[in-house]
């Protein structure tokens, strides 16, 4: 993370990164109770989720668009249908 972040800025990108990839804020962290070390390699770990997710998504999209070229009579509706399945 970015070094000139300060403690507000950490927790709000940590609960709303928290939020993008569980639905729900996390209102388990004792925010107050951890330090900017703390809050800066958890702010990192939810970034690499993130990464992660992405790239898993990535390639459900790309696997369900080989599966639906199979069948789809153009590349623009094997297009639509993957997103519909995915």
């Amino acid at each position: 993370m970015n070094n000139t972040w300060n403690r507000d800025d950490l927790v709000g990108y940590i609960s709303d990164r928290y939020k993008e990839l569980n639905g729900i804020r996390p209102r388990f962290f004792d925010w107050d109770a951890m330090s900017i070390e703390e809050l800066e390699a958890e702010a990192d770990y939810i970034s690499a989720q993130i990464e992660y997710e992405i790239h898993r998504d990535r390639l459900e999209m790309e696997a369900a668009l080989g599966a639906m070229l199979e069948y789809a009579p153009d590349f623009e509706t094997a297009q639509r249908w993957a997103k519909e399945f995915v």
